[in-house]
């Protein structure tokens, strides 16, 4: 080989190294700049979701509050068709034991629970999106909560509010003297009961599966800094490395180029 291609070969890999070199000492200075707002910006997706899942914690208190209010409710009206047994001709006695007010009520209720959870719905969709984003990142892994959480107690309200129909028309027997009234009223309470008793279950299953994920988002967020500082240092090493073969590189070159 001609001396002076070996200058030319030695001069272009000296400028190619030295490039390299101005691409690692780029890499070293954006990796620590960026871990910061890396940090800051990850915080702030975990804190959203955070919230959103104590939205709808609170959204599940208020399912359950009102699923409680229907069992105190119903209660009532078990202890009013029990006097009513013996006293179903008498209509004014009727009349004050089982007074509209208390279907009202019922119904009320129902339909707030019903409010409630087409509003944590979209609390839902908010937070899921969220979670799954951040359950996406490099180093961390979230328990799924039940993706049918509010079908399964949508389906579950509106059969609470098919038992409430069907207590409405039996009440009504009632106070038309209708034979046997009192005791199918205390059947469909008791079965209105059972199906309280289910949807607070799954309020409460559905509550449980939350708590796990809320207590996971914390821990995420807590380790954030050490999984974004730890890559920063490992990709420093890997572009310090970099740079080193880079400087062998061009002494090697420098050494031809005067041999030349």
């Amino acid at each position: 080989m001609s001396p002076t291609l070996k200058r030319v070969l030695s001069v272009t890999a000296i400028i190619l190294s030295g490039l390299a070199l101005l691409l690692c000492a780029a890499g070293l200075i954006g990796v620590w700049a960026s871990s910061g707002r890396v940090i800051a910006a990850g915080t702030r997706l975990i804190t959203a979701a955070e919230n959103a899942a104590a939205a709808f914690q609170t959204a599940l208190g208020a399912v359950d509050n009102g699923l409680s209010r229907l069992g105190e409710d119903t209660q009532a009206i078990q202890e009013a068709s029990a006097q009513l047994s013996q006293n179903i001709s008498d209509k004014g006695l009727i009349l004050v034991l089982l007074p509209p007010a208390r279907e009202e009520k019922l119904v009320n209720t129902v339909t707030s629970i019903k409010e409630t959870l087409s509003t944590a719905g979209q609390v839902l969709t908010s937070f899921m999106d969220t979670y799954q984003a951040i359950d996406s990142l490099p180093f961390i892994n979230l328990p799924q909560p039940a993706p049918e959480t509010l079908d399964t107690l949508t389906t579950q309200t509106d059969k609470l509010a098919s038992d409430i129909k069907n207590l409405q028309t039996l009440i009504q027997a009632a106070r038309d003297n209708s034979a046997g009234a009192a005791q199918k009223i205390s059947d469909a309470v008791g079965s209105f009961n059972a199906d309280i008793s289910d949807a607070r279950t799954e309020v409460q299953a559905r509550s449980d599966q939350l708590a796990a994920a809320q207590a996971a988002l914390a821990s995420a967020k807590n380790s954030l800094p050490f999984w974004v500082y730890l890559g920063a240092v490992l990709a420093t090493l890997l572009l310090v490395w970099v740079g080193y073969t880079q400087v062998l590189i061009i002494q090697l070159a420098l050494a031809k180029y005067k041999s030349a």
